[in-house]
């Protein structure tokens, strides 16, 4: 079935791509054509074994649903603002792309820097591969997103295996906002597809003893480091944190990779975190200048664009500034700091966060009791804190809406990582063996001619 419906796929994209013109449709249909191959083949091997009757038809719907919102990203971005990012790494792509395919290497080599260029350069060699089409390499980001999700969710499944994975699922594959944001082929979609590969590396290597956990999770947060550099601080900080404050392990081969693992990861720790500070300026690595650095290249950062949703974001320094940058971070705007639509749509994505957060208070209470020492526990905490100090400064609405869905994945690990309740009631035959005295409650029958 897998080989019939993988050459069906290889023959229709080789027609299509024949009769359309590559730059639009037939770039679509190309690279649409790689998307369908490419789950055929990764996903079920990427889920559980426990979990593929679960998720089979559930990973369709997820798929077609953010497909559908890559498309809206899409209209959003072209009709509605007339462009913006996305556009200019599409021209400066096609350009890379162009001077690699003539054999001039030093494109790649010209463009290898930190922020926008890395970008540029990215896809510039995605282009040199797959040739150039926007519309193509938008629905291929959408793929990217996706993916992203899956290593979410592979990831809660290895650090957390009895927490409430059908919530979970939920959350990281139909959320709206994670539905929406990691598309487009921009700094968000790779940011949160690293940020997945990353904390899946994580759980392999700290949970699972896998050493080569390590290297992935190395690579993801070096990729980090070369779209955003302060994002990729943050989570090698977070890495180093719930590595170091794990549990010991007396299992032979845990404690082996421990072994090996606590100089790998000090060292590949200091490269980045050194590499990363010197990049923002850091002078020295007290709590206080790391978290006005974060803060001030955050905000510098992302103030690119601004537009009319603006509003004053908390004093940095106050005694409630960390409770105020978490409100903002996670639930603003509030329904009364709305002026117009985009703040509206934004404005029912913390709304309705908010009341997901509520209804799934005792969840977190209980995933804080029976979970606070699991390291990606810990990882996820340590994130989230960060994440809101670095975003905490950030005075507009529609940045905000952006910006958090980096804390989402990982607020979705503290929600669903207590255990699901059972409510089976105890057959009578289990409650008389577990207590001989209890008198059994079946009703007996009375017998013809026999006393009532």
């Amino acid at each position: 079935m897998l080989q019939t419906t993988v050459v069906l796929v290889a023959l229709l994209a080789g027609v299509l791509f024949v009769a359309l013109p590559y730059d639009s449709a037939g770039g679509v249909v190309m690279l649409g054509a790689v998307v369908v191959l490419i789950s055929i083949i990764i996903f079920p091997r990427l889920a559980p074994k426990n979990d593929r009757r679960f998720l089979g038809n559930i990973l369709i719907l997820a798929l077609i649903a953010k497909m559908a919102a890559t498309g809206f990203r899409l209209f959003m971005n072209n009709v509605v603002y007339g462009g913006g990012d996305l556009n200019r790494f599409d021209t400066a792509g096609a350009a890379i792309a162009e001077r690699i395919r003539s054999g001039d290497l030093s494109a790649v080599f010209d463009g290898f820097a930190v922020g926008t260029a890395s970008m540029e350069l990215l896809v510039g060699i995605v282009y040199s591969i797959t040739g150039t089409s926007f519309f193509g390499l938008f629905l291929l980001s959408g793929f990217m997103g996706f993916l992203g999700s899956m290593l979410f969710y592979r990831a809660f499944r290895l650090a957390f295996p009895s927490g409430n994975y059908r919530i979970y699922t939920v959350l990281i594959f139909f959320y709206p906002a994670v539905l929406y944001w990691p598309t487009g082929f921009g700094k968000d979609v790779i940011v949160f597809l690293m940020l997945g590969l990353t904390v899946w590396g994580a759980a392999l290597v700290i949970v699972r003893s896998r050493l080569f956990g390590l290297w992935i999770a190395i690579f993801g947060m070096s990729v980090m480091f070369l779209i955003r550099p302060e994002i990729g601080l943050m989570a090698a900080i977070a890495f180093i944190t719930a590595f170091v404050l794990r549990t010991p392990s007396r299992n032979r081969k845990a404690f082996t990779i421990q072994l090996i693992g606590v100089p790998l990861v000090l060292m590949a720790g200091f490269i980045v975190i050194s590499q990363a500070t010197s990049f923002l300026g850091i002078q020295d690595l007290s709590l206080n200048t790391v978290l006005q650095v974060l803060t001030d290249q955050s905000s510098q950062v992302f103030d690119e664009g601004r537009s009319g949703s603006n509003f004053v974001p908390p004093t940095v320094g106050t005694p409630t500034w960390i409770p105020e940058a978490l409100m903002t971070v996670l639930f603003r705007p509030y329904p009364w700091e709305v002026h117009n639509v985009p703040a509206l749509v934004q404005s029912f994505d913390s709304t309705l966060l908010a009341g997901i957060m509520l209804i799934s208070f005792t969840r977190l209470i209980r995933s804080i009791r029976s979970e606070g020492q699991n390291p990606i526990f810990i990882f996820s905490i340590v994130f989230i804190l960060m994440t809101v100090v670095a975003l905490g400064s950030l005075g507009n609405f529609g940045l905000l809406a952006r910006q958090r869905v980096i804390v989402l994945p990982f607020l979705f690990f503290l929600i669903s990582a207590a255990p699901a309740f059972t409510r089976k009631r105890p057959s009578p035959a289990a409650v008389a063996e577990n207590n001989p005295n209890t008198t059994s409650t079946t009703p007996r029958v009375a017998v013809a001619g026999t006393a009532g």
